[in-house]
C-alpha cells in the first residue's frame, strides 16, 4: 500500500496542471455528418473566437482541425487586475489626476504585473482541481479567453467570447465538473 506522499505525487500526474496546454472541443457542434468542433482563434489581429466543425470522414478515428496551433490554450492561475484598471481610469481622467498620484498608480500597476508573473511561475506544474478559478491564455497570441459584455454574432441570446490582450476579471473561469 502506498503512503500519503506517494499518493500525492500520483495525484499530481493525474490532473491537469497550470501551464498545461488544452484544446477546447464541443462534441455537440455541427449538424448531421459533423463530429463536433474545435474552438480556435486567429488572435494576432482578430480577437474573435470561432468553432471549426469537422465532418466525419471514413477511416478517421479522431478528426483534427486544419491548424491545431490556433486551438491551444494554456491553463493559467487567476491573475489580478485592480491596479491596472485603476491606472486605466486615471489615464481616462488625465487632467483630473495629479502627477504624483499617477506615478503611484503606475508603480502599483508595475508591482501587480510583477506579482502576477511570480504567481504564474509559482503555480506552473501545480494540479488544477474542481472549484479553482483559472484563466485560459491562447498559446499562439498570448491573449486571454474573455467573456465580453456584448451579444455574440451568431447566437444573439449568448454573450460574446473573445481573446483579449492582458486579460481582465471577465477572463476568470471556474473549473466545474460536467
Amino acid at each position: 500500500m502506498a503512503d500519503a506522499g506517494t499518493r500525492l505525487v500520483a495525484d499530481k500526474r493525474a490532473w491537469f496542471k497550470f501551464d498545461d496546454q488544452v484544446i477546447l472541443f464541443d462534441s455537440s457542434a455541427g449538424g448531421k455528418g459533423a463530429s463536433g468542433g474545435f474552438v480556435y482563434a486567429g488572435g494576432l489581429i482578430d480577437t474573435n473566437l470561432y468553432l471549426e466543425t469537422l465532418n466525419s470522414q471514413e477511416g478517421t478515428s479522431q478528426p483534427v482541425p486544419p491548424n491545431l496551433r490556433d486551438c491551444r490554450f494554456n491553463i493559467c492561475p487567476k491573475l489580478q487586475y485592480a491596479a491596472q484598471r485603476a491606472l486605466e481610469r486615471s489615464h481616462d481622467n488625465a487632467g483630473k489626476v495629479s502627477g504624483n498620484s499617477m506615478a503611484q498608480k503606475e508603480e502599483a500597476a508595475h508591482l501587480e504585473d510583477t506579482n502576477n508573473m511570480n504567481e504564474f511561475m509559482r503555480m506552473a506544474g501545480e494540479p488544477v482541481f474542481y472549484g479553482i478559478t483559472v484563466q485560459l491564455r491562447h498559446t499562439a497570441s498570448g491573449k486571454f479567453l474573455t467573456l465580453m459584455r456584448s451579444r455574440a454574432n451568431v447566437d444573439t441570446t449568448a454573450l460574446k467570447l473573445e481573446v483579449v490582450e492582458g486579460g481582465e476579471e471577465n477572463s476568470w473561469w471556474k473549473i466545474m465538473p460536467a
